[in-house]
């Protein structure tokens, strides 16, 4: 089930809460899978990809050591302000990040 956002920012944190800083984030269109936006996750571990139209995409957030987040998003002008939170676990296993409201 997709996330609704205003507009695409967050955090990753790993499973104490922490920041994953260096986390490497991609955004891909819906459909075709085309690389739209990526960026680099802060110390903090804050990301924001600027000027995303209304639509449906994929948020990839991969770490080396953790579990890459796969995460549909519908970017819509009314949808929710909160941002979002990318939770990284430990591993090598594809299902096992994901993402939810902060």
């Amino acid at each position: 089930m997709p996330l609704h956002l205003s507009r695409v920012v967050g955090a990753a944190i790993d499973p104490a809460g922490a920041p994953v800083s260096k986390a490497c984030v991609y955004l891909f269109t819906g459909k075709a899978h085309h690389l739209l936006a990526s960026t680099e996750v802060d110390s903090d571990g804050k990301f924001l990809l600027q000027n995303i139209k209304a639509g449906s995409y994929r948020l990839v957030v991969a770490s080396a050591g953790f579990c890459t987040a796969n995460i549909p998003l519908i970017v819509a002008d009314r949808a929710t302000h909160k941002r979002l939170a990318v939770h990284m676990k430990l591993g090598e296993i594809d299902v096992c990040s994901y993402g939810d409201y902060k």
